[in-house]
């Protein structure tokens, strides 16, 4: 016969109290009853646990060894219960995220956070253009989408999780770098520097430059707002790039801001899953959480890079 959790559970509580009696009582049995328990033990672990000295009962060199076990695996089995009760609520297993390139200064930040609370969680992320993040959100591949401009042609479940403020940036040689005051009008003509084509930035960039008539010189296009960073500090032009991507640069002094009054309002970041699908509970936890916590966070972040 093998020993039993029980059994085990019952050498605990005799080494505890080093009496049947009070161990029977804690462990809600007669003493008869937890004395036949701990002989069936000692059969089937062929030795003997337990010896008697006066009226107390006391480890063997062998129920001593056995007691160290015995913790190791309750102490293993409350991990597995723990493990399976965040299972069963949504609070274990991989979450897959994708995001559009300019949101990667951000997403790891807001995963960083969730992990901090629920550190059995796993992540994948995955970066990429707006057009391969569309084709992700129409096969259902991830289960949040972190985007700003979100699919015209796909029905999808969109929830604002952060502004997204743009930014006209130079570099600190840039002939408008030292204007106190900037006019869209002042941009015609100017070296402009693009996303690639599908970009949210990019679109935001084309619809305002058509709804004031400006007209830029686009020498470049470029797939990542890091190679517009790049760019901008190779004086190769100006360009519109999300705030957040640039703050440590703004910060340093390796670009600047351009003062003008007439961007865009900020747009939100939004948590985008397709219409029809069902989201896991983790997948619920983390877009509750990005929702309610997402703001606070990015201002921590650019509050570190301060």
């Amino acid at each position: 016969m093998k020993p039993t959790l029980r059994q085990l559970q019952l050498l605990i509580a005799v080494a505890e109290h080093e009496t049947f009696s009070e161990a029977a009582n804690t462990m809600c049995l007669t003493p008869s009853a937890l004395s036949i328990q701990i002989s069936q033990l000692e059969e089937s672990m062929e030795i003997a646990l337990f010896e008697r000295i006066g009226r107390r009962k006391f480890l063997t060199p062998a129920g001593d060894e056995l007691l160290s076990s015995c913790k190791i695996i309750f102490d293993e089995l409350q991990k597995v219960n723990l493990r399976l009760t965040r299972l069963k609520c949504g609070m274990s297993g991989e979450l897959k995220i994708s995001a559009v390139t300019s949101a990667k200064f951000f997403v790891p930040h807001l995963l960083g956070a969730f992990h901090k609370i629920y550190p059995e969680v796993r992540f994948k992320l995955t970066i990429a253009n707006r057009l391969r993040i569309l084709e992700r959100i129409e096969d259902q591949v991830d289960d949040l989408t972190i985007m700003a401009h979100t699919p015209k042609n796909t029905r999808v479940v969109a929830l604002p999780i952060l502004r997204n403020s743009l930014v006209l940036v130079s570099s600190p040689t840039h002939r408008l770098a030292k204007r106190t005051k900037i006019h869209l009008s002042d941009l015609n003509d100017e070296d402009f520097l693009l996303r690639e084509d599908g970009s949210g930035t990019r679109i935001t960039t084309e619809k305002l430059f058509s709804d004031h008539n400006i007209s830029v010189n686009i020498i470049m296009e470029l797939g990542s707002s890091e190679a517009i960073k790049q760019a901008i500090l190779a004086e190769l032009g100006i360009s519109l790039i999300p705030k957040h991507a640039v703050w440590l640069e703004l910060r340093t002094g390796f670009l600047v801001e351009l003062n003008i009054k007439e961007l865009p309002e900020p747009r939100p970041w939004y948590s985008v899953h397709k219409e029809n699908q069902d989201l896991s509970p983790l997948a619920e936890t983390f877009q509750n959480f990005i929702q309610e916590n997402g703001e606070s966070i990015a201002r921590s972040i650019e509050l570190l890079r301060h």
